[in-house]
């Protein structure tokens, strides 16, 4: 009897620790799913109005599960194209529906001898004075968080650029459409 008792015991002890590794390994992966619904490439356009007449830019952000690329475009109104003029490369820690960003390389297009953008961009990483010196032009820290909601072929993404705790500002909100 005692035997019995105790085979029935341990199976009972065997099936709830199995029971329990089960759950928890479940409740694990749940938490290890990094989201894909922002991987891809999305595209945004705006028209800003500066002393010199309407610029219009084209942003290009292209997201990878731990980083994404960034080229701002300006449009050659004579040429009719689009020029790279801005860039941004940064790692991210993803969450479902937050980004933990840290800029890693910046860079600006050389001019030609008139002044005119070429679109070649050069970067330059963290920890260069050229790197601290883009970021302070596009008043911007290095790390930063951000907040994303992706809806069909759209995602609205908002920045603390300025880590200021807001993520409302003009600059900060951008709406993205899916390529």
């Amino acid at each position: 009897m005692k035997t019995t008792k105790l085979l029935f015991r341990t199976a009972l002890f065997f099936f709830a620790s199995v029971s329990v590794l089960f759950v928890s390994s479940c409740k694990d992966d749940d938490d290890d799913k990094v989201p894909t619904d922002f991987l891809g490439t999305w595209v945004t356009e705006e028209t800003i109005t500066t002393e010199l007449g309407d610029l219009q830019l084209r942003d290009i952000l292209t997201f990878n599960p731990t980083s994404f690329t960034e080229v701002i475009k300006i449009y050659d109104d004579v040429n009719e194209v689009w020029i790279d003029y801005i860039g941004r490369k940064a790692d991210i820690v993803v969450r479902q529906g937050s980004m933990d960003v840290t800029i890693t390389e910046v860079g600006t297009t050389s001019l030609d001898d008139e002044g005119y953008p070429t679109g070649n961009i050069t970067y330059y990483a963290d920890g260069t004075d050229e790197f601290d010196q883009i970021i302070s032009f596009l008043e911007m820290e290095k790390e930063y968080k951000a907040l994303y909601t992706v809806t069909g072929s759209s995602m609205t993404l908002k920045s603390d650029d300025n880590n200021d705790g807001s993520y409302d500002e003009d600059d900060e909100v951008h709406v993205f459409t899916k390529q």
